[in-house]
């Protein structure tokens, strides 16, 4: 079955109490079902000098379809261990040299 994934842009990209955390929402759609998944961004100030935000979506949408794709998360299935995952900085700085992510992720 087709997993599509749509940025919801309300509520907008929100941090977290403790700043430190961007959290971007997605949809995520199968069929006649949907749900909401965040995904946190840790270090955003020090990301943002090097992505722009479009870039921050891209990432965490990324993550998201691998994870998907490769059946680490079902948020259909586990909405209360699965509707929230964080990129850390580690994966992040994977990301901006490679545009993937290491394979033990």
């Amino acid at each position: 079955m087709t997993i599509e994934i749509t940025f919801l842009d309300d509520p907008p990209v929100r941090r977290r109490c403790d700043a430190e955390i961007l959290d971007h929402y997605f949809r995520v759609s199968r069929g006649q079902s949907s749900c909401i998944v965040v995904i946190g961004i840790s270090g955003p100030a020090r990301f943002g000098k090097t992505l722009s935000s479009n870039e921050l979506i891209e990432a965490a949408s990324a993550l998201l379809r691998c994870r998907l794709d490769n059946g680490y998360c079902d948020p259909f299935s586990h909405p209360e261990t699965d509707s929230m995952i964080d990129l850390t900085p580690a994966i992040m700085d994977h990301w901006i040299e490679h545009r993937s992510f290491p394979p033990w992720f």
